[in-house]
């Protein structure tokens, strides 16, 4: 799925009721889920020079599953502005 239709497919699902519930990598992608009261859905998006788009801006509750991504397995979610490379955070303690 192209991102500006990943990005679209996401905006629906808000704009439909849906929660975003977990984020999952696994090798060449990121999986979404989403639920409401009656249904899951998943969506993928594929890590690209180790990195995918957020959708923080869309759903708040993804900024801290992005920032935790990026933490432990390093693919960074663009445009999200909270995150911190963990080197740097080392440097400034």
């Amino acid at each position: 799925m192209s991102e500006p239709r990943f990005l679209q497919k996401c905006r629906e699902f808000r704009t439909g009721g849906l929660s975003f519930l977990a984020m999952q990598y696994q090798k060449e992608c990121v999986s979404y889920t989403f639920m409401d009261e009656t249904e899951i859905k998943i969506l993928e998006q594929r890590v690209e020079e180790s990195a995918v788009r957020s959708i923080a801006h869309i759903f708040p509750l993804a900024d801290f599953a992005e920032r935790q991504m990026y933490r432990e397995c390093g693919i960074k979610s663009i445009g999200n502005i909270n995150l911190v490379d963990p080197k740097e955070k080392a440097n400034n303690e």
